[in-house]
């Protein structure tokens, strides 16, 4: 597959600028100094915590997007924690009233 994606090249006419010229940027499709779209990160984020390292880098490599084991964990890593829940019943501690245990 290729994809050709045309972007406006911008320049900086102030002479103290620093960087002179700026790509743009498309949303949801490219992101700054990214390697991957974001459609192919969260693909590769959800393989990542079903499968963890190895085996989604392998079937990262089967989905024609091959990434290493490092890069597989880093990208579940990267990911926010789930909010937990606050329990609505707490059971008691059958370990606790066993032998003679107060």
């Amino acid at each position: 597959m290729v994809i050709e994606l045309s972007v406006r090249q911008l320049f900086c006419d102030n002479g103290g600028c620093t960087r002179g010229t700026f790509a743009e940027q498309m949303p949801d499709l490219t992101v700054r100094y990214g390697r991957q779209t974001p459609a192919l990160r969260r693909i590769l984020e959800a393989a990542g915590v079903v499968l963890a390292g190895l085996p989604g880098a392998r079937l990262s490599s089967v989905l024609s997007a091959p990434v290493s084991r490092t890069t597989m964990l880093s990208l579940v890593m990267a990911l926010p924690d789930p909010v937990a829940e606050t329990p609505r019943v707490l059971g008691a501690d059958d370990f606790a009233l066993k032998k003679g245990h107060c």
